[in-house]
């Protein structure tokens, strides 16, 4: 998948700077509502088949975090992340 793609062409200590929307079950109620009409609004102009936020923690689980911070109710996360394979 694109997770996949991205980290086979990152060399080793190369960094990554992730910038994504999370959602959890302490989520406002504007912070689902705009997930989902962007969801909305992309399947209907670029036909993604996506429908909710992958759970990228896992994906990041192996990399170094040399920076995070958190936005918007935690909403908007921001990491720079090391790749140290």
């Amino acid at each position: 998948v694109v997770f996949n793609k991205l980290d086979k062409a990152l060399k080793k200590n190369g960094y990554w700077l992730d910038i994504d929307f999370h959602l959890s079950p302490k989520s406002k109620l504007w912070q689902t509502l705009l997930v989902k009409l962007m969801y909305t609004f992309f399947r209907f102009v670029c036909e993604i088949e996506a429908t909710v936020l992958p759970p990228v923690d896992i994906y990041f689980a192996p990399y170094k975090i040399i920076y995070s911070t958190k936005r918007a109710d935690s909403f908007i996360i921001t990491r720079v992340v090391q790749k140290s394979r």
